[in-house]
């Protein structure tokens, strides 16, 4: 995305909800016309379905409202990606918060530009970046 509102999360912790946060600063679009991914898959478990069922409702989402995501796994946390040098590009990265939980914010250029917690502290050790783009029509 070229553009980003600072759109921030009104639940914390591992309910926390930083990543429709950060879906609705990259559409630019009001916080309450994104889905609490979050709560719609509490009380699915083992973890690793919960994680399915998330993404797949964050690339429904996205996919009706025209837009798709790429996953980029970090390899170490000072990789390079190829988007890092474009300086009008937003994405989303995954990684833990100071508080220790998993935790999504807003990069530009290969750097901290938003966090949806307020307290900007942003995450250490990245292990995702989630990239959004406009699909054509």
């Amino acid at each position: 995305m070229n553009k980003c509102n600072k759109v921030f999360q009104d639940s914390f912790g591992k309910k926390g909800t930083c990543v429709t946060a950060c879906i609705a600063s990259l559409l630019q679009i009001d916080f309450n016309e994104v889905p609490r991914f979050i709560d719609l898959v509490e009380g699915i478990e083992p973890y690793q379905e919960k994680a399915n069922e998330f993404y797949r409702l964050i690339f429904s989402f996205l996919n009706d409202n025209g837009y798709a995501m790429a996953r980029y796994h970090y390899g170490n946390k000072d990789e390079y990606l190829p988007f890092h040098s474009d300086e009008n590009f937003f994405y989303i990265v995954c990684g833990t918060s100071k508080r220790g939980n998993d935790h999504a914010v807003i990069y530009n250029n290969g750097f901290p530009y938003h966090d949806p917690h307020g307290d900007d502290g942003f995450v250490s050790d990245p292990f995702v970046a989630e990239v959004i783009y406009k699909v054509s029509e």
